[in-house]
């Protein structure tokens, strides 16, 4: 096997894994930690949720800390394995959905039919494409895939502007 195929597949692995941990991290913190919080002391599930664009309350800073992880993470990924490829990539795949199915797959759930908290996120642009007010469950996969094919493009070194190059 070729070494940049195997270098390739290490990535893919390292990101998997990465985003697992990241979905496990966040199951934890949100539904054995804050759930029960919530329950236990009367507290609107509403409190808990990012809220990017208002003050954050105290229950709130698990976002901020759980995307500043994230992105860390990545990059310190990049760093050890000198490819800003696979820090991007990762970063692209963490940002386009990957964590948010694998966090209700770890449930043994789907996702709900609607996300209306990752408005804001990126994959809030796939509201334009379901023409939804939130985000949605076909809008989270649709952001995935899309994430998910750039991010093969960015780890594959695919250069689709090659394509439209004329021959000489």
């Amino acid at each position: 096997m070729k070494k940049e195929v195997k270098q390739n597949i290490t990535f893919a692995i390292i990101i998997l894994a990465a985003i697992l941990l990241l979905a496990f991290a966040d199951y934890i913190v949100l539904e054995k930690i804050y759930h029960p919080l919530s329950q236990q002391f009367n507290i609107s599930w509403d409190v808990f949720s990012a809220n990017p664009f208002g003050v954050i309350l105290p229950m709130q800073w698990w976002h901020v800390a759980f995307f500043t992880i994230a992105f860390v993470m990545f990059a310190l990924l990049g760093v050890a394995a000198k490819s800003w490829r696979l820090w991007l990539s990762g970063t692209i795949i963490f940002l386009t959905g990957w964590e948010d199915i694998f966090y209700y797959l770890i449930q043994l759930k789907w996702l709900p039919k609607e996300l209306s908290w990752l408005d804001a996120a990126p994959m809030g642009l796939s509201r334009f494409i379901t023409q939804s007010p939130h985000v949605t469950n076909v809008g989270v996969v649709i952001s995935a895939i899309i994430g998910l094919a750039v991010s093969a493009m960015i780890i594959l070194r695919y250069n689709p502007i090659k394509l439209f190059r004329k021959k000489k």
